[in-house]
């Protein structure tokens, strides 16, 4: 009956949704955790992988009677939630991201230069895995992610569905299929520098270093080495100057349009035309719609 897909940057899974007509109670309830490939498209313009779900929940109901199947595209196992206490020493971001996933069945994917960050000194104080991960994407201004099998971790923009498939760009113009768009700014949240604190051990003080121009947002974490803080400061001042732009569109059907793909508007009005960095693609499939709704934000 409707299929809805949400494909999502950052460190959030993509999700699905498919409602069913259950008449006659012919469809075998399906089992948690069991995996979905989905895959959606025009008629004879064939099929556009839109990723692999796992069963999370399932919901039977008349009348009339309807299945619906909700699904996330991380089966996170439960060890990966536990707390645990453990230190990295002289190693890489790369080097740390890839053991964590590893540990928990999934394969590693750190892209382009973020997993060469070198790491003089990580400690993991009563925190679970998970949290780690997270906290390390939002201290050097990357996605992580669980996708189909994989850990995804890169900076916005250079994701590519841990090996899926390769984004597109997808070109939005007027005259097209545009059902509804809109483009919003706003400066007064914006910071131009982001400067971060270490701990000198020889001179026995507090240091900072400085990334960009004011005004500067002060990370609150002291770091182990100036190197570390300068890597953080800049990773922080890249996340910073996102999110200062946002649009919205609606379109007819695009299976191509997915989250951390370039989006590029043109042919509408000053403040809308330009490039665009997606973080939010919700397809949805209904009788003989197929509607793709596309949120997104400046590149940095």
């Amino acid at each position: 009956m409707s299929i809805n897909v949400v494909d999502l940057a950052g460190m959030f899974s993509d999700e699905i949704e498919i409602q069913l007509d259950d008449r006659d109670n012919a469809i075998a309830l399906p089992p948690t955790g069991d995996q979905i490939t989905v895959k959606l498209g025009w008629g004879g313009q064939g099929l556009v992988f839109s990723g692999r779900y796992f069963v999370d929940e399932v919901d039977v109901e008349s009348p009339p009677d309807t299945m619906k199947i909700s699904g996330r595209a991380a089966n996170n196992p439960q060890a990966i939630k536990a707390q645990k206490t453990r230190h990295w020493d002289d190693t890489t971001l790369g080097a740390i991201v890839s053991q964590v996933a590893s540990e928990h069945g999934y394969i590693p994917q750190v892209v382009g230069d973020i997993g060469d960050l070198q790491i003089k000194h990580l400690d993991q104080t009563d925190e679970s895995d998970m949290h780690l991960l997270t906290r390390l994407a939002k201290e050097y201004g990357a996605v992580s992610k669980p996708v189909n099998n994989a850990w995804l971790f890169a900076r916005p923009g250079e994701a590519d569905s841990a090996g899926e498939k390769t984004l597109p760009v997808i070109h939005v113009k007027r005259g097209g299929d545009v059902s509804r768009i809109w483009a919003g700014k706003a400066d007064r949240f914006k910071y131009n520098g982001a400067r971060a604190a270490w701990h000198d051990q020889e001179g026995g003080e507090r240091r900072y270093e400085t990334v960009g121009s004011e005004p500067i947002y002060q990370l609150r974490h002291t770091y182990k080495t100036a190197g570390e803080a300068i890597q953080a400061a800049d990773a922080r001042r890249r996340s910073l100057s996102r999110g200062l732009g946002a649009i919205e569109l609606t379109v007819l059907g695009n299976p191509e349009a997915a989250a951390e793909a370039q989006l590029v508007v043109s042919g509408f009005r000053e403040g809308m035309d330009g490039e665009w960095l997606i973080k939010r693609v919700e397809h949805n499939v209904s009788g003989q719609s197929f509607t793709t709704k596309i949120e997104g934000e400046l590149p940095q």
